[in-house]
């Protein structure tokens, strides 16, 4: 792969520029996706597979969260880790405590809705302000 493809690719994936082009291209499509659909994913996947649904550390939910909570945040801010982009730990920070924040209300609560929903609202913010 030549180095500007590589750029591209890395380019890609960074998670608020992506937005923001399908944003200006389809914004219907972004609201659909990244409002009603991502979240839902998201949360299955990260609450209800990998934190619920696994033995590693089940005895020990809080670093079993923090772990979690790093991958969730490093998936966020891909382009910016792989950059070693100084920017990448203010963005890893503010998904890591939220996802940290939802974490420990699914475990109290253990009501996977009620973090798809606050994940949704999130979400919505996160459009309009954009």
């Amino acid at each position: 792969i030549e180095n500007y493809q590589f750029d591209e690719i890395i380019e890609a994936y960074n998670n608020n520029d992506l937005i923001k082009k399908i944003y200006t291209d389809s914004p219907v499509i972004l609201g659909i996706i990244s409002i009603a659909l991502l979240p839902f994913i998201e949360e299955i996947f990260f609450k209800y597979v990998l934190f619920k649904n696994t033995d590693c550390l089940k005895k020990h939910w809080i670093i079993k969260t923090l772990i979690i909570g790093l991958l969730f945040a490093s998936l966020h801010c891909a382009s910016e880790v792989i950059k070693l982009d100084i920017t990448a730990f203010i963005c890893m920070f503010n998904y890591f405590i939220f996802y940290v924040a939802t974490n420990i209300i699914y475990h109290k609560k253990e009501n996977l809705m009620m973090v798809v929903i606050i994940h949704m609202l999130i979400n919505i913010c996160a459009v309009v302000l954009m």
